[in-house]
């Protein structure tokens, strides 16, 4: 029997949108719940919010946030057919605003507001703003404005009316606040309450740090009495005003007064598909700006910066003097010119998260921006998250986003992701894709409530961030626009090492460059090494090899119980071949310090080379053309002194890390990774001694040997932690699947394998979900459980009880996405099309959740598509947390552990990536109280410098670098036969005690 769905006309109407499925006497039952839901009887004024297009803004507050939906919805709706839906992922503070313009409404005794909202969190709260126009503000020379506080919401998971009552007593109030908070002031500024109107309805839609889902709907006004133009008018001073965007923009109000010239910045032009500086491929390396001097992200090697509002005439200056380009927000329908000097704008930014509700908005968006910008015709790029055909029509550049770091996505599956859109994009499109270094912020919000790291401590390994970045300009990508939700210039430990690493990548960019930025992806060969592959990019009869480590699927103590004690090394070599190289071609091994010729031989397949261990941290080069090796010498060095020194830093960090986590373990003996771990100390040595002697490129030769060495190490210690993992149920044990933070960090599997100590021994509720059996359907949905689809073309989704071989009782759960007829599947499936939630269980803050269940997976046989995997995710966690169960025609067990943030409820969601089947079975959801002793426990947390990734050590703006801070030779031979303290944190000014 199929989970029935509602049947209303609207939802069939609108592809790609949710449709929610519910029997027909729970719909039945929600529109009587409607009628008979209390409306304010005195409600004059009403928005329900109707239609495609969002009308909330998102104004911001004293909190780091990124919006990662907004847009209408058809369900959940409070009445009619649409409501509006913000997610926003933040971090620690208080306020975070969200604003909804109406006509001005005077504010008298009868008004009331009213407002239905339903969230996943408590503590959003109604606010409105009101304007005093007899008051003027001496700071703006505009009428004053002060803030109304209204009802909270308390009800996660249900609609709820927020209300705003006796305005004039609240304004009063609010008067006399700000009269007190001006008496220590030298000037104080009057509040004339009389004509007071409200021009602005605004939420306060942050509920904790990590992500936060909000639904608008249904505005009541009671007591409506709009204000007159004119009276608006009048109560506006005489004399010139400043606007309130002064200084940011593009027309008149941007540029009061004369134009101000600025200096001359390289422009940019098109070559076919290829941006070009100077007639010389272009690979735009972008960072998100969070505030910091331009000077010191040039300095840093980026070439460009993304701002996330209109530049000011200083900001414009300031690139164009650091020489760097600029990607700024659109100009908006309403500029009718450009009247400030744009020279330092490389791109226009079109919007983010575009899907096919935004597809007509955002074409006539860059059709009004290529009127205003025709005489340059700079591009136009777009993050696109859905119908990327559509709207490579339109942009220029497509910009592309899906986190790594931080989720169980593996970097081969990103790669097939990246070359999928490129199909099934316009030919010829120029993608750019987004690089995140740090993990989402609902991996940083977990790692903190958990207690194993703290929230803004964790960022990709080097290793790691390598291999995804210089892979993705492999597979495709002519721009990287690397994420950042901090500023880079912090002092702290860990914000010094996150800048180091993008340095030392920005070194490796800026050589392979013009392959990145103009040439072809050929292929990806396997090497000796299983976990080293090497992809290879063609230009001008030249051929690039990268080779990357990547993290095979056993690389993590989820799954290495069985796995050899080591890493392969019958061979101290490392062997490729290369197709397709011609004859004349000769092999030259690029690094960051220098480039030396390399022996290679034609072999069948194509030509043969042969790398010392470590090699896979370099590049190599097959070309005929001297120029080019010319080219790459000059390159080489000018950066080889800066990149040596910091290739160095880069692996005494690894190395610090490694045997921090080591020592605190207390479960790896050292006889298993001692003799690497010796091996990385050696090459350290002879690092540094290489740098003092000016051999920069030996330097980096040695500091890659470390870091293959340390790899070693690490693979030799993830059984260790697995075996003892088989004792509590994480990391790994008899669980294939555990999705929680950190369990794939080496650093901090320590604080890990505590933690699975005392979850294992917590007092676990038992089961509270209702339904997970999957034993009765009409059981489930009146438990809460439900259907959600998202119809694609030639793509029939189902969802029943299924008898096939359950794993208990009777039943399963059976969710099917099949294509239509004898088409094949699509390649790319942008949105999961078949999914289920589970009833909802109530949480309190501090709580553990645990959640457990068993799927089975299969695919369609001979398929072009990628495997079908089913995403097995919570309402805390959220996607990017998510698990993935790819094909495996038999019952997989999975747990998920969470934390709670804050009060309210947790489900569990099943999602189906892909044509296919899968089967679900036997969930429960159980919940533990966080102990004040657990809570404390210092032993979860690494203790000052001993933390991984901690330190203070940070790139200087000048390119000069500070002795490494360590224990210097005598120390050293002093402690010999001693318990050994030979690594120490490059990154901070002390070493490790």
């Amino acid at each position: 029997m199929r989970l029935m769905r509602a049947r209303e006309d609207r939802l069939s109407r609108r592809r790609g949108q949710c449709r929610c499925a519910a029997p027909r006497w729970f719909a039945l039952a929600c529109l009587i719940a409607l009628v008979a839901s209390p409306r304010s009887a005195s409600a004059e004024a009403w928005n329900s919010f109707e239609g495609p297009l969002p009308s909330w803004q998102v104004l911001g507050g004293d909190v780091p946030y990124r919006v990662t939906r907004h847009e209408r919805v058809d369900a959940p709706v409070h009445s009619g057919s649409w409501s509006e839906h913000l997610v926003v992922e933040a971090g620690g503070g208080s306020q975070l605003h969200a604003a909804h313009d109406i006509p001005p409404v005077a504010l008298i005794a009868e008004s009331e507001i009213g407002l239905w909202l339903r969230c996943d969190r408590p503590g959003m709260q109604l606010i409105a703003r009101v304007v005093l126009p007899r008051s003027i503000d001496p700071t703006t020379g505009r009428p004053a404005t002060l803030i109304l506080y209204g009802s909270l919401y308390q009800t996660p998971g249900r609609w709820s009316r927020l209300q705003l009552t006796d305005l004039p007593a609240l304004l009063e109030r609010q008067v006399r606040l700000a009269r007190s908070e001006q008496r220590n002031r030298a000037a104080t500024q009057q509040f004339d309450t009389r004509q007071a109107y409200i021009d602005q309805i605004r939420l306060n839609i942050y509920g904790g740090q990590g992500t936060t889902r909000v639904w608008i709907d249904d505005l009541e006004i009671g007591g409506y009495v709009e204000v007159p133009q004119a009276a608006r008018l009048a109560s506006t001073p005489a004399g010139p005003q400043r606007p309130a965007n002064e200084g940011r923009g593009y027309g008149k109000s941007a540029a009061p007064g004369r134009s101000v010239p600025l200096p001359r910045i390289t422009p940019v032009a098109w070559q076919t598909t290829v941006l070009a500086a100077e007639g010389k491929p272009l690979l735009p390396r972008i960072i998100e700006h969070r505030g910091e001097p331009f000077a010191f992200l040039r300095e840093l090697g980026f070439n460009a910066a993304a701002l996330d509002q209109p530049p000011t005439i200083a900001e414009m200056k300031e690139a164009t003097a650091a020489g760097m380009w600029l990607v700024c927000p659109a100009p908006r329908l309403a500029t009718k010119q450009l009247d400030v000097p744009l020279d330092p704008i490389l791109a226009w930014h079109a919007g983010s998260r575009l899907s096919r509700l935004d597809l007509r908005r955002t074409a006539e968006s860059i059709a009004h921006v290529r009127r205003l910008d025709s005489a340059t015709r700079r591009p136009i790029c777009g993050h696109v998250t859905s119908n990327v055909e559509a709207f490579s029509r339109h942009l220029d550049v497509v910009l592309l986003d899906q986190p790594v770091v931080g989720t169980q996505r593996r970097t081969e599956d990103y790669f097939q992701w990246l070359m999928a859109n490129a199909k099934s994009a316009r030919p010829g499109t120029t993608f750019w894709t987004t690089i995140h270094d740090q993990p989402p912020a609902a991996y940083r919000q977990q790692a903190e409530v958990l207690g194993v790291a703290e929230p803004d401590s964790s960022f990709a390994e080097w290793s790691n961030l390598r291999a995804l970045t210089l892979g993705s300009i492999a597979h495709g990508a002519r721009g990287l626009l690397f994420a950042s939700a901090a500023r880079l210039d912090a002092e702290e430990g860990p914000t010094r090492r996150r800048a180091a690493q993008l340095e030392l990548l920005n070194h490796e960019l800026s050589l392979v460059e013009p392959w990145a930025a103009g040439g072809q992806f050929v292929t990806t060969v396997q090497s000796s090494d299983p976990t080293v592959v090497a992809h290879v990019l063609q230009s001008d009869h030249t051929r690039l090899v990268v080779p990357v480590r990547i993290a095979p699927r056993a690389a993590t103590p989820t799954s290495m119980a069985g796995a050899p004690q080591a890493l392969a090394t019958s061979s101290d070599r490392l062997r490729l071949v290369i197709p397709g190289v011609p004859a004349a071609s000769k092999a030259y091994q690029l690094l960051t310090a220098g480039i030396e010729p390399l022996a290679s031989a034609r072999v069948a397949g194509g030509k043969s080379i042969s790398l010392p261990r470590g090699a896979e941290s370099s590049l190599i080069v097959f070309t005929s053309d001297p120029l080019v090796i010319s080219r790459l010498k000059k390159q080489t060095t000018r950066i080889q002194a800066r990149a040596s020194e910091l290739t160095r830093a880069v692996a005494a960090s690894v190395a610090h890390d490694t045997d921090v986590s080591l020592r605190a373990s207390g479960r790896v003996p050292m006889s298993a990774v001692s003799r690497p771990l010796e091996a990385a100390r050696q090459h350290l040595d002879e690092s540094r001694t290489q740098v003092e002697q000016a051999d920069f490129a030996g330097s980096v030769q040695s500091a890659h040997a470390a870091l293959a060495a340390l790899h070693a190490a690490r693979h030799s210690a993830y059984p260790h932690f697995a075996l003892a993992g088989r004792r509590h149920p994480l990391p790994g044990g008899p669980t294939p699947f555990v999705s929680l933070p950190a369990v794939e960090s080496f650093a901090l599997l320590p604080a890990l394998s505590l933690l699975g100590t005392q979850l294992a021994a917590a007092p676990w509720s038992g089961n509270r979900l209702a339904g997970g059996d999957c034993e009765n359907l009409t059981h489930m949905v009146q438990a809460g459980w439900r259907h959600v689809e998202f119809p694609l073309p030639d793509l029939r989704t189902e969802v029943q009880l299924s008898p096939r071989a359950p794993h208990g009782g009777r039943n399963s759960l059976l969710l099917r996405a099949a294509v239509d007829g004898d088409a094949a599947p699509p390649a790319l499936i942008e949105t999961p099309p078949v999914w289920v939630e589970s009833a909802p269980v109530p949480v309190t803050a501090g709580q553990r959740v645990k959640i457990q269940g068993v799927v089975r997976v299969a695919g369609v046989p001979n398929s072009q598509q990628s495997a079908t995997v089913l995403l097995v995710f919570d309402s805390i966690g959220g996607q990017d947390l998510a698990l993935r169960v790819e094909s495996a025609d038999v019952w997989q067990p999975f747990v998920l552990y969470r934390g709670v943030p804050s009060d309210g409820q947790v489900m569990v969601t099943f999602a189906l990536e892909g044509a296919g089947e899968a089967w679900v079975d036997d969930v429960t959801i159980e919940t533990a109280a966080a102990s004040a002793d657990a809570a404390a426990d210092p032993s979860l947390r690494f203790p000052g410098d001993q933390r991984p990734g901690s330190g203070g050590w940070a790139p200087p703006k000048t390119r000069r670098l500070p002795p490494f801070a360590g224990p210097p030779q005598a120390q050293r031979e002093a402690a010999a036969g001693r318990e050994r303290r030979w690594l120490a944190d490059p990154f901070s000014r002390t070493p490790a005690r």
